[in-house]
Parts: structure tokens; sequence; C-alpha cells
């Protein structure tokens, strides 16, 4: 049962590890230009950033994700880089379902967005793996456990694409309409991003009623996930554009992800209507 702790990875573009203390930044490429990367003025959140969400199996707690911004940028060759983190831990009460604990770490590039040194262990029941991949976007290659991959420029990790993905000006999207992300590289492969846009809805959550954007997924061959299973995914429609719920079918149930607690918001929560 990997696909309810997956969520919030896959989602915004959005899997779960043992702890394991922060790991050194690796010895980067060093160059003294970079002419073709992008450059973003980054609004929707801040140093220091912290959000955690509450993931429900039914009507049973299965536990908590805590995706945070560290509070301090880091040297990566001559750039600098973001620090984000998420960890998880089953709900003591999940348990006799189905255990887990993990760790992801990344930093990306704080003008680029894009990701340099990803890093991943995760415990699920019987289920340990572990993952350290380096991404050159100078030469554009990536090295992960299976050896060197070219990639296309602004490649995402699972942790980055959900930063760069609340980077994205939803006003000016169409409902109805897909629209596609970077590539993404996970588990030595190369997967396609998109989503669907539906539109503006309020929803009521147990932090109140949030106005939100209301997208969904879609899958690598283009198709979205069918009918009214699908998945789908409520972003806050503010300047910070936090998900704050996801809900997604599985073989028995659903899975429904919610914004338990936030600190640090880089802007008023005006989404949230109380």
């Amino acid at each position: 049962m990997k696909k309810p702790f997956s969520l919030l990875i896959i989602a915004t573009g959005t899997l779960l590890m043992a702890f394991v203390p922060g790991q050194p930044v690796p010895q980067a490429p060093q160059h003294a230009t970079a002419p073709d990367f992008p450059s973003y003025t980054v609004n929707a959140f801040k140093l220091g950033e912290q959000i955690v969400y509450r993931v429900h199996y039914g009507a049973i707690t299965a536990g908590d994700v805590v995706f945070r911004v560290d509070d301090q940028l880091h040297p990566y060759g001559n750039r600098k880089t973001y620090r984000f983190t998420v960890s998880a831990e089953s709900a003591s009460s999940f348990e006799f379902i189905y255990k887990y604990k993990a760790w992801f770490d990344t930093y990306v590039d704080e003008k680029a967005l894009f990701p340099w040194h990803y890093s991943r262990s995760t415990n699920e029941g019987s289920y340990h793996y572990e993952d350290n991949v380096v991404f050159d976007h100078y030469n554009r290659q990536v090295k992960g456990r299976k050896g060197s991959f070219a990639i296309q420029p602004n490649t995402q990790d699972m942790i980055s694409v959900f930063y760069y993905a609340r980077c994205l000006n939803f006003d000016r999207l169409t409902p109805g309409k897909i629209y596609k992300m970077p590539q993404t590289f996970l588990d030595d492969k190369m997967h396609a991003g998109a989503f669907r846009y539906y539109g503006k809805e309020v929803i009521k959550t147990p932090l109140g009623k949030i106005e939100t954007y209301k997208v969904a997924p879609v899958l690598d061959d283009g198709s979205v996930f069918h009918g009214e299973e699908e998945m789908k995914i409520w972003i806050s429609a503010d300047a910070n554009k936090i998900p704050v719920r996801i809900t997604s079918p599985i073989v028995v149930g659903s899975i429904v992800v919610d914004l338990k607690s936030y600190e640090n918001l880089n802007n008023p929560f005006t989404a949230l209507q109380g």
C-alpha cells in the first residue's frame, strides 16, 4: 500500500523514509556562468516555512507528513540553494494495517528552482529503499542508482516539484484545459508531468472554509485519472498556493490528505475564510 503515502509527492507533480541526519551537500560541478538557466522571483514560500498534513484512510488516521524549508540558504558550487525536507511516520493506531517512516531531502536552486541533489530513505513495512541523485543541469544529466541519464531543462525531483508548482500563476489558467509541468526524475526514470485545471472552489476543511484552485494530475500517457474517482487536489487561492486537500481512490476505500497546520508562511493566509 505505497500509494496512500506517496500522494503529496505525486500530486503536485508529489513516498515517504527512516529518519537519517541531514547529509552534507555533495561536491558540486564548478561553472562560472549559467546563461540558459531560468530565474524566478519566489513569493509563495520563504525560509523557515513548515506545513503539516494529516493523512486519513477512511475514518482511520494514517499519520502526518511534514514539509519544511530550512531557515537558511546553502551553497552549492557557485549557486545558492533552498533545502527542502519531508518527513513522515505512521500513527500508532494505523501500524496494525501499515507501518512506515520516511525522510526526503533535496537542495534546490534559489533562482532556477530545479534540484541539484536529492536523497531519500524509506521504511514501509518490510520494504527499505535508499536513493541519492545528483543533477548536473550544466550538462543536462542526472546520476541515479542505475547510472546517468539525459534530462530536459528544468527537470525536477519528487519534492522540488511540490515547491515549483506553488510558483505557478493559477489565475492565468483556463478551467478545463490541461497544462504541462517539467519532467520529474523518480526511481531512475523520467516522468512527464501535467494537470487539468478545474477552476476555483470553496471547500470545508478541518481549519475552516478555504477558497481553492482545483486540479487533477494527468498520467504519463496523457490521460487524466478517470471519472468521479480521479485524484483531485485543492490549492489555496492566495499568494501561498498551499495544497490544502488531496483525495484519491485506492483498491479498497480512499485516501484523504488534509492541511493540519502551518508556520512562517510568506504571505497572509487570505484563502482561509474561517
